[in-house]
């Protein structure tokens, strides 16, 4: 294998850091050593992160490339990373993670720069006229997030802990009920489009995805090696990006969007007769697709981003200072490598229902399946306040007890015990 001691990058001429490595990842996945000749430097643009590095598109040959700038830590964990996963990549044939093909430092900055592959193929056209595509940023924490909806881009508009105007619009509309409408319409104008974020949020964190069980087995075995690596080097906060298509049925869809909906659901079915014979033989390619009972054709696409994070000091730091969330919605992102990795698996894997049947297979019949419920052992959990709260509880109603003084619930009025009853039998309330 060529092995340069420098990439030519634009018109620059930039050092390597462990190419070795990355060139054989590169001859692994048919990436020639040139790929960055006619790169732009100018293109670098701010990538919207919290690191706030920069980062920039670049397409040869077909293929479509990210160049993005290392924080230091980044940097070093990559360093150190690098011999390993050019072994595990090799090794693991249909790896999630998202592909690295080098690293290098820009000389007269001393920037450091890696250049990874699309995580996610190129949808067909057909499917991406019948169906916008969806997108998820997923880590089974209270970091998941909608990136696009239906092909529309959802704005990030965070509530920092300094921003108290937005926080108290936030807290008025959810708990006051003689002025909650009016705080939320002031949450809008403090912070135009925070309402669609949440909403985005809420979503990813309930959204499910369907696919056929070949596809299931093969996704659980893939993500439990990828996991596994990430454990074994002490790396964690990685995410799962998933992008989706869901195609109509053509008896639901308006006389207008017939003809689009009905060349997709041709284009994916031809699609899927080609690989059959792939799929019999255990090999899967992306997106995995399935047609579910109600006529509907699910494209899903998924891949592993953002591995590159260690379990430094300052994230020890950010778990101690976090302690006080309380799940379901508050599992924070700061955890130890260990703990990361096994809800990462239960709570994402949870997400994905083995329902679905090959496309335009009509002979096969649906498969049945009763979720496991993995996310749900997650949300049950609770953080160290919760239950010491919950001890509070329990010992002043034992003080009470000791007191003589009625607890709440013998003190409730008649009415209130009638209508708490209709509403645990499920019944209509008498008038």
């Amino acid at each position: 294998i060529d092995m340069p001691a420098a990439l030519a990058v634009g018109e620059e001429l930039c050092p390597t850091h462990s190419d070795s490595a990355f060139a054989a990842v590169r001859n692994a996945l048919g990436v020639p050593n040139d790929f960055l000749c006619s790169f732009d430097w100018a293109s670098l643009r701010a990538g919207g992160g919290k690191g706030g590095q920069l980062l920039a598109f670049h397409a040869h040959a077909d293929r479509s490339y990210v160049v993005k700038e290392l924080s230091p830590s980044d940097h070093a964990t990559l360093l150190g990373l690098a011999g390993p996963y050019s072994v595990h990549v090799a090794s693991a044939s249909g790896s999630l993670l998202a592909p690295l093909y080098a690293h290098f430092r820009r000389q007269d900055s001393g920037v450091d720069y890696v250049v990874m592959g699309s995580v996610l193929p190129p949808p067909m056209a057909e499917v991406v006229a019948a169906a916008p595509p969806c997108l998820y940023d997923l880590k089974g924490t209270a970091d998941d997030k909608t990136l696009v909806y239906e092909g529309e881009k959802v704005l990030d508009v965070h509530k920092r802990f300094y921003n108290v105007g937005l926080r108290i619009c936030d807290f008025l509309s959810k708990r006051c009920h003689c002025c909650g409408r009016a705080a939320a319409s002031a949450a809008d104008l403090w912070a135009p489009g925070r309402r669609e974020y949440a909403q985005g949020k809420k979503h990813a964190r309930e959204v499910t995805f369907s696919v056929t069980p070949l596809s299931y087995a093969w996704l659980l075995d893939r993500l439990e090696v990828d996991v596994s690596f990430l454990r074994q080097h002490g790396l964690m906060d990685y995410s799962m990006l998933v992008r989706t298509h869901r195609i109509p049925p053509l008896e639901c869809t308006s006389p207008d969007a017939q003809p689009a909906v009905a060349a997709a659901h041709t284009a994916v079915r031809i699609a899927a007769e080609a690989r059959a014979s792939d799929q019999r033989g255990g090999a899967l390619d992306l997106p995995l697709t399935c047609e579910v009972a109600d006529g509907s054709v699910w494209l899903v696409d998924v891949g592993l981003i953002d591995y590159l994070q260690e379990w430094t000091l300052a994230k020890r730091v950010a778990r101690c200072l976090k302690f006080a969330e309380v799940p379901p919605f508050k599992h924070k992102s700061t955890e130890p490598p260990p703990y990361y990795a096994k809800r990462f698996l239960a709570v994402l894997t949870a997400k994905f229902r083995p329902v679905g049947r090959v496309p335009g297979a009509s002979h096969q019949s649906f498969p049945s399946w009763t979720s496991a419920n993995g996310a749900a052992q997650w949300q049950r959990r609770r953080s160290p306040l919760a239950m010491v709260r919950a001890a509070l509880a329990a010992a002043l109603v034992w003080l009470s007890r000791l007191r003589g003084v009625p607890e709440p619930t013998e003190r409730a009025s008649q009415s209130e015990r009638r209508a708490r009853s209709y509403s645990q039998l499920g019944e209509a309330r008498p008038v």
